[in-house]
């Protein structure tokens, strides 16, 4: 049985908040050489997203553990079990992809229907974290990022001052932007769970968060009772590479999905020819096209490369438009090649004010769940860029349409010139090995993960149960009852095996005309 209760140690906070006592589920004192944690009362934005009850508070963590006299604070959200399942181990929510802000209104009813507490930490880095590190210089340049071609050398040369310019201002304000990797998130993890006297505690991840997880597993197994990924990414990928065969395959896909099905079929006969030729086509007369409403709105110009970079963020399934589904793919590319302007103009309305060059460079883009964030570009080059084969993606785009302007000359190839961390050191790319059970789901259209490479790469695994949702894109394991289902019969009893006859009933859903 877990021992928790809700610790309540004094720090000093700014901005005069006031410390609030929580009830504690003991009288023991917190572990001699815990954490500083400390209870607060939930910011607005989080107590009107969660129904019932919620604790927030702030963990006091070295910046740098090799060099602990820094220190910052990550916010945590406790949204507690139902009565009558208190003493059930709690779940850790340790990201939802590496820069996005934790979704708490989605996260949170998971206590509810798991019968679990829910913890979710803001990332160091991000959210109310503190100190949050945002690039505001290349936030400047989403319009031109948008306005020019995918490869244009001046918004490219642009985007990566604006880099190094992020860099230089964090460093000059005291912040060592190379400890926002993966290493200490997991320690912070690890910091967190003994300032709340939790002895074994469930771990779930989302996206390239998984590699959080993948590093607790790693150093803290022996207090992880289970661990949920969703469409996890894993030591030793890199996403620069696997964006090329990732599209590639998808797209393959779910064209085979559509041509499988009569009604789609009728409706868009396309095929991955006919991706190539849309490809083409906009290759030879890129367009550009108005999105957005004003005084909202703003330009988009579709080159063969950002149709390519669009496609693949519909397969993610990001939901920031109606087009912007797996589904959705076979409309798209019937609509273009005709020359429909009306479904660029729908596609080109949720980039307006994105972040710079992340559509299709990552999974998700959504105003409200990301931010541009070192922690992001850190992950990346002091974790990932070190161990890869710089080449592999130009080599992988070579000659092709589209792929070798936006993948095969990305601008994330150049990006680490930018923003110097130095390298992980240790194993932080070779397999986790681990008899820790695993719950992983990957979407069969999903872009970022493909689920034929996810059992070779989950390999380490040895208690692995792996699904596939039929007709999921990225982040799939909310998206239907079945999943949801599943997700609590294997919690409940994760060394078992669990039925996963509903996966049959999963079918794609066709935006037909």
């Amino acid at each position: 049985m877990t021992r928790r209760r809700r610790a309540t140690l004094p720090a000093m906070l700014a901005s005069a908040m006031v410390l609030v006592a929580t009830a504690c589920t003991d009288d023991a004192d917190p572990p001699a050489d815990a954490p500083p944690y400390a209870d607060v009362p939930c910011p607005l934005e989080v107590s009107s997203l969660v129904v019932g009850e919620a604790v927030c508070g702030y963990l006091t963590v070295p910046e740098n553990r090799a060099e602990p006299d820094r220190t910052i604070r990550l916010f945590v959200v406790r949204v507690p079990a139902p009565e009558s399942a208190q003493d059930a181990e709690p779940i850790f929510v340790a990201g939802t992809d590496v820069a996005d802000v934790p979704n708490i209104a989605g996260i949170a009813p998971m206590a509810q229907r798991t019968g679990r507490e829910v913890i979710i930490l803001d990332p160091r880095g991000l959210g109310h974290s503190e100190p949050a590190l945002d690039c505001a210089e290349v936030r400047d340049l989403s319009a031109p990022a948008l306005e020019t071609a995918t490869d244009d050398p001046v918004t490219r040369d642009a985007f990566l001052a604006a880099v190094a310019e992020c860099h230089e201002r964090l460093t000059e304000d005291g912040i060592d932007v190379s400890a926002y990797n993966l290493t200490e998130m997991a320690a912070d993890a690890e910091d967190l769970r003994r300032a709340l006297d939790i002895d074994t505690w469930n771990v779930a991840t989302f996206g390239t968060a998984s590699r959080i997880s993948f590093e607790m597993l790693r150093s803290s197994p022996e207090h992880i009772r289970a661990v949920l990924m969703d469409s996890p990414e894993w030591p030793g990928v890199d996403p620069r590479a696997v964006a090329v065969t990732g599209t590639t395959d998808a797209l393959a896909d779910v064209l085979a999905a559509c041509a499988d099905d009569a009604a789609c079929a009728a409706a868009y006969p396309t095929s991955v020819e006919s991706v190539t030729e849309a490809l083409e086509q906009f290759d030879r007369d890129p367009m550009t096209v108005v999105g957005g409403q004003p005084p909202n709105d703003g330009t988009v110009r579709f080159d063969a490369a950002m149709l390519l970079r669009v496609l693949r963020h519909a397969l993610t399934g990001d939901s920031v438009g109606g087009l912007y589904l797996p589904e959705a793919v076979p409309s798209i590319v019937a609509a273009v090649l005709v020359g429909r302007t009306d479904a660029l103009n729908e596609l080109a309305g949720p980039l307006i004010g994105d972040d710079p060059y992340c559509t299709g460079y990552q999974p998700r883009c959504s105003l409200d769940g990301r931010t541009v964030s070192a922690a992001d570009y850190t992950v990346l080059c002091h974790d990932i860029a070190p161990f890869a084969d710089p080449a592999a993606p130009g080599r992988l785009a070579a000659d092709r349409v589209g792929y070798a302007t936006a993948f095969g000359r990305s601008p994330y190839l150049d990006l680490c010139a930018s923003w110097p961390v130095g390298a992980a050191a240790g194993d932080i790319a070779e397999a986790v090995q681990s008899d820790v059970p695993v719950l992983a789901i990957v979407g069969a259209f999903n872009p970022y993960v493909r689920p034929d490479q996810a059992e070779d790469g989950l390999g380490g695994l040895r208690s692995l149960t792996l699904l596939i949702d039929p007709a999921g894109g990225h982040n799939v394991m909310p998206r239907t009852d079945c999943m949801l289902g599943i997700r609590q019969a294997w919690l409940d009893h994760p060394t078992q095996a669990v039925s996963t006859d509903c996966l049959q009933t999963i079918d794609p859903v066709w935006p037909l005309p």
